[in-house]
């Protein structure tokens, strides 16, 4: 309902109603897609932005951030997989973190 700096996305307060459609229209296939490849999934990339420095209530408060954060929830896959994406991507973009400041999220979870 709002943005990371407190920011409403929407206009007014959504009814019951309209939360509803949202969620069955795009939160509840999106997820049943997941869970349904999921048992043969070998990799899934979870890519979105990051704000460049940390917010004062959030992780890495005041910090600078990488570029780019390659998270497999502190160990829960490969770590020898993530760590061959890391040096791809640093000959390609130079600056890359592992699981920080992130370690995952819902998605990777």
């Amino acid at each position: 309902t709002h943005t990371c700096f407190e920011e409403p996305v929407y206009s007014k307060r959504l009814s019951r109603k309209e939360i509803d459609a949202l969620l069955a229209q795009h939160y509840h296939p999106y997820h049943a897609q997941l869970r349904a490849l999921a048992p043969r999934a070998r990799v899934g990339i979870d890519c979105h932005r990051m704000l460049a420095v940390g917010r004062a209530i959030g992780t890495g408060a005041g910090e600078r951030r990488p570029w780019i954060c390659l998270s497999n929830a502190d160990g829960t896959g490969r770590q020898d997989w993530l760590e061959g994406l890391a040096e791809q991507l640093v000959a390609e973009f130079g600056e890359v973190s592992l699981n920080d400041p992130f370690k995952g999220g819902y998605t990777i979870r």
